[in-house]
């Protein structure tokens, strides 16, 4: 799931024209795999109702 999220993200910020060193600077500062993890527990706990 996280090279797929990893794939996405940067391909999104391609298509609106963000520079490669400031994709890689985003991806230093907030790296993806941390957000799939927080998706994922947020995910996990909004279905079970919490």
């Amino acid at each position: 799931m996280v090279p797929a999220f990893q794939g996405f993200l940067h391909e999104l910020l391609s298509e609106h024209g963000v520079p490669e060193e400031v994709i890689q600077d985003y991806e230093i500062a907030d790296p993806s795999f941390m957000s799939v993890y927080g998706l994922a527990r947020y995910w996990k706990k909004k279905g079970a109702g919490a």
